[in-house]
């Protein structure tokens, strides 16, 4: 005859063999149910996995708006340091290159400024701010031809704009 001790170690693992049985069937019933459902919505888990991926535009977004806060926290090193990444990505991004100015422009630095205007008016011949920053720098340089020339394309471009 056992003791209670030795009928409890024996129940044990047959609880355990049974509840595995139990756990291997409940798997092979779900994944079949499963398998039957994602044949019709196949694209589910696609969507959710697209969903988590950052695009490039998400990518461009986020370094120009952490390059704002920096320079929010007056750091401007690591403010042209996330400009900088995000022209790595997209190196026609006329944000960038027009926030990339007005840090130059915040600096007194009038040409490099100038020169950055001059790239985001290249990547996007309809950006407004590139022409009027540009116009300002041009003016701070009494460059007042260049920054009359931009302030008229932007006129004749823009006729009904109050900012002019």
């Amino acid at each position: 005859m056992c003791s209670n001790s030795q009928n409890l170690l024996l129940k044990k693992p047959r609880k355990a063999k049974i509840t595995f049985l139990r756990t291997l069937q409940d798997a092979l019933l779900y994944l079949h149910f499963t398998a039957t459902f994602m044949i019709k919505l196949w694209w589910v888990p696609c969507l959710l996995l697209i969903s988590c991926l950052d695009s490039k535009e998400t990518k461009l977004q986020r370094f120009l708006m952490q390059s704002n806060d920096m320079v929010k926290k007056q750091n401007v090193e690591q403010a042209e340091r996330f400009l900088l990444e995000a022209l790595k990505i997209d190196s026609c991004f006329a944000d960038a290159w027009n926030n990339l100015g007005t840090i130059y422009f915040d600096q007194r630095k009038y040409d490099e400024a100038i020169h950055y205007y001059d790239k985001a008016v290249q990547c996007n011949p309809a950006f407004f701010d590139g022409y009027f920053n540009r116009a300002n720098a041009a003016f701070e340089l009494n460059e007042h031809y260049r920054a009359l020339k931009d302030l008229e394309t932007l006129e004749g471009n823009y006729p009904d704009t109050s900012r002019i």
